[in-house]
C-alpha cells in the first residue's frame, strides 16, 4: 500500500517513497519523472530491485531545493531557457 503524502507538510527523510509518490508531490508526469532519472537530472533514486526504484525523502527535498531560483532570468540561465 502507498504511504500518502500530505502536501502540506515536509517529506519524511527516512522514508522511500515510489515515482508514483514522487510524481503526486512534485506535479511532474510519470514520464517526466523518467525521462530526468535516465539523462541523470532529477533526484538520486535507489534501486530496490531489477524493477523497482524508490525515492528517498531526503533526496527529494535536496533536487527540489537545488532547483530553487528567485528569478526567471535565474531560471533561464540555469535551465537552458525554460523558464
Amino acid at each position: 500500500m502507498l504511504q500518502s503524502i500530505d502536501h502540506r507538510k515536509n517529506l519524511d527523510d527516512h522514508v522511500v517513497y515510489t515515482e508514483k509518490q514522487l510524481c503526486s508531490f512534485t506535479g511532474m508526469s510519470s514520464r517526466t519523472a523518467q525521462k530526468h532519472r535516465q539523462d541523470g537530472t532529477g533526484p538520486a533514486y535507489i534501486q530496490l530491485s531489477a524493477r523497482r526504484i524508490g525515492y528517498r525523502g531526503q533526496d527529494i527535498r535536496a533536487w527540489l531545493e537545488s532547483r530553487t531560483v528567485r528569478s526567471t532570468a535565474q531560471a533561464t540561465t540555469r535551465f537552458k531557457g525554460a523558464a
